[in-house]
């Protein structure tokens, strides 16, 4: 904890949510959001990367 504090222990609290939030019945879970939701994210980092962060134009003479 001490070389990435905080923000890794919220992300494996929260990362522990959601299996559990998504139980059928006793045992069961609908792994299909559980999946969806980690891809979701991390589409929307991409976007948001391929957004804020342009390639720099070297001038070669």
């Amino acid at each position: 904890m001490a070389a990435y504090c905080v923000g890794m222990l919220i992300g494996f609290w929260v990362a522990g949510l959601i299996p559990n939030y998504f139980v059928i019945e006793e045992g069961f879970h609908n792994w299909e959001p559980i999946w969806l939701l980690p891809v979701g994210f991390s589409v929307v980092v991409l976007l948001l990367f391929m957004a804020l962060f342009k390639r720099e134009q070297i001038n070669s003479q």
